[in-house]
């Protein structure tokens, strides 16, 4: 039963880990270090928010010297976190895109002692200030600052420690602070403060914003959307449990090793921040970027116009389409298609009608963009190339991009991606690539540019062309031919439908099939809009299509459930020995340790006896020498006073 219930263990384990590979890796670069700031982020990737939408996650903490903006550009990270001078970065260049803005007003203050005498701005002039390159040009404290005459270039800037304590330590006049840390640690202390808010001048900012590149937000629109829902999910959830987010944030995240008390005092006030006037959470408002904008502008730091409808991202549900594209579709209802007739389950014909994964993938681009793929009608996937060359169809469903083909089309970025599998009969050994077979033959379809590439690389490949892959598949199983290459599902659709159940994956050849929608040359608007409506099918209606063609598994080599029970068993075998074998060594240890025990207090007790013993023997020997020295020295005194007397003896005679 135990065994069984480990096995299941291991069972799951296994399916997470292959699950992960399906995942789509993106990162988050924060704006400082690791605290209850970042509090949404955490609960999203841990609750499984970002999962649930197919996200992987890495949250990457400040490191001194990043320029966040110019990371996210060059897509170092994918998403960044910036405070409002990410307006200026945009009006300076940056191409950058709002998403969200954490906290609807800023937590950021200026901070003096009382004991200072700085009670006014106007007191700042000649002093001393604490503060960070990314704040110095912060919206709100500029704005605040200038309000009353005051420059940055009247004061003396420090570079920051980001301790609170040299402000207490005198090392600096003015300090630069959010108010749901550092005022924390000065309300403990007692230590009485003065708190120069932006708020209270009229200067009401956002902080924390979400961000990402123009780039990513035009090629991956469905990323973008799915990352905003989810983390806003996370933050909502954050903040409706803070003491469980803590209990996170202090097992994995909590790099500053802040206080439990901290954190929930760092949580209360951002959670003021965050939610105001019952705006939705995540909010950002053009007017509110307008006015950050204008006041750089009236300060001198703004080099461009910048368009506030690019500049803000707007969460859209469906295809973001160009006004050309979309008058595009209004005049072309249809877009003829021209097929492979014979690539099942890919894209086929049958009865007159196209079908496979492909066909069903241009039912989903249909209903979204309101149009129909007409089918024109082809003998062979040879003629359909020449169509689309001649222009007597628009598209090709499913085609590798290739530098011939480049000559009369354009191709969307691939939207379906498969391994190249090497078939064999079960009977026969896995192979590492097809070099281990090169030697042997290889059934392949007539036409197929594989061959081409395999003759080119390989002198001696033998090749045994075929009318198609059901008769290739048929090759390798009645030992006419030792191999078959084909697409994982061309593979399963064909061994499943025919029943070739002696055929297995002996493994994988180290090239790819990734297919695009190929598009007539000339038609690049069209090319726009289906490239942009591809990305937004979710890797959910994919695998849907997937398993509607290819619904049953065929024997792969690592995968086939038997194997993978028996080498799990055998692994659970060698852990159970282990196991065992650790569970005797503590054992005899145990038992080890009492004797030692024993013998130590026994060799404890003979070295006591025998210390009493020696001592004993010691102060016996030291009282005999003491009588012998008292001996010795009374002889000396005798025969020095015996002297004296013999000399005073000699006078009085």
């Amino acid at each position: 039963m135990k065994i069984r219930y480990l096995v299941w263990i291991c069972l799951l384990f296994y399916s997470s880990i292959l699950n992960a590979k399906d995942l789509q890796n993106i990162s988050v670069q924060l704006l400082w270090k690791h605290q209850f700031e970042f509090a949404g982020f955490y609960m999203a990737k841990y609750k499984g928010f970002y999962k649930d939408v197919g996200l992987k996650v890495k949250l990457k903490e400040y490191q001194n010297g990043i320029d966040i903006t110019k990371d996210i550009e060059k897509g170092k990270s994918t998403f960044g976190v910036s405070y409002p001078k990410i307006v200026l970065d945009r009006s300076n260049g940056a191409k950058v895109v709002l998403l969200n803005a954490i906290f609807q007003s800023s937590p950021q203050v200026l901070v003096t002692l009382k004991s200072s005498g700085i009670n006014k701005i106007k007191d700042f002039k000649n002093k001393r200030i604490m503060i960070d390159k990314d704040a110095i040009k912060t919206a709100q404290i500029l704005s605040m600052l200038y309000s009353k005459n005051i420059k940055l270039s009247y004061m003396k800037i420090i570079e920051p420690s980001f301790n609170i304590e040299d402000l207490i330590d005198g090392k600096t006049d003015i300090s630069s602070v959010y108010i749901s840390n550092e005022l924390y640690k000065l309300d403990n202390l007692g230590i009485k403060y003065n708190i120069f808010d932006p708020k209270e001048y009229g200067f009401d900012f956002y902080s924390d914003i979400l961000f990402t590149s123009e780039k990513f937000t035009k090629n991956h629109p469905q990323i973008v959307n799915d990352f905003q829902k989810a983390t806003i999910k996370g933050w909502n959830y954050a903040f409706s449990h803070i003491d469980e987010t803590i209990k996170v944030i202090e097992k994995k995240y909590n790099t500053q090793h802040k206080s439990k008390r901290a954190l929930l005092y760092e949580a209360n006030t951002l959670k003021k921040l965050a939610y105001i006037d019952n705006i939705p959470f995540g909010t950002i408002n053009k007017s509110k970027i307008q006015r950050i904008y204008d006041i750089y502008n009236l300060m001198g730091l703004v080099k461009n116009n910048i368009s506030l409808k690019e500049f803000v991202y707007q969460r859209n549900k469906d295809t973001v389409l160009s006004k050309k594209e979309k008058q595009y579709l209004k005049n072309h209802k249809i877009i003829r298609m021209c097929n492979n007739p014979n690539w099942e389950p890919i894209e086929f014909v049958q009865d007159g009608v196209p079908k496979g994964i492909a066909i069903d993938t241009l039912h989903i681009l249909e209903d979204k963009l309101n149009i129909k793929f007409e089918h024109i009608f082809t003998k062979n996937w040879v003629q359909s190339q020449k169509y689309l060359k001649e222009g007597k169809c628009d598209i090709l469903p499913a085609a590798i991009k290739t530098s011939k083909r480049l000559k009369y089309a354009n191709f969307t970025d691939p939207y379906l991606d498969y391994k190249l599998a090497i078939i064999t009969k079960d009977n026969q050994p896995l192979v590492n690539s097809i070099d281990d077979i090169i030697d042997k033959p290889i059934s392949r379809k007539r036409g197929s540019g594989l061959i081409t590439k395999l003759k080119n690389k390989y002198l001696n490949v033998k090749i045994i062309e075929t009318d198609g892959y059901l008769e290739s598949l048929h090759k390798v199983a009645i030992n006419k031919a030792y191999s078959t290459i084909a697409t994982l599902p061309v593979a399963s659709f064909y061994i499943n439908k025919f029943s070739l159940n002696n055929l297995y994956i002996a493994g994988y050849t180290k090239m790819r099939y990734k297919l695009s929608i190929a598009v007539s040359k000339d038609n690049t608007i069209l090319l726009s809009i289906l490239d942009k409506s591809l990305k937004i099918i979710t890797k959910k209606q994919s695998k849907k299509i997937y398993n509607k063609w290819v619904n049953v598994t065929i024997k792969q080599s690592g995968f086939n459930t038997e194997i993978v029970l028996n080498i799990l068993v055998v692994i659970l075998v060698i852990v159970i020995f282990i196991v065992y074998r650790q569970y005797l060594l503590r054992k005899n240890n145990k038992q080890l340790k009492v004797i030692v025990d024993e013998k130590t207090k026994e060799l404890q007790e003979i070295n006591k006896n025998l210390e009493l013993k020696i001592d004993k023997a010691v102060n016996e020997i030291r009282k005999k020498d003491k009588i012998l020295y008292d001996q010795a020295k009374m002889a000396s005194m005798g025969e020095m006073i015996g002297n004296i007397a013999h000399q005073w003896r000699q006078p009085l005679s």
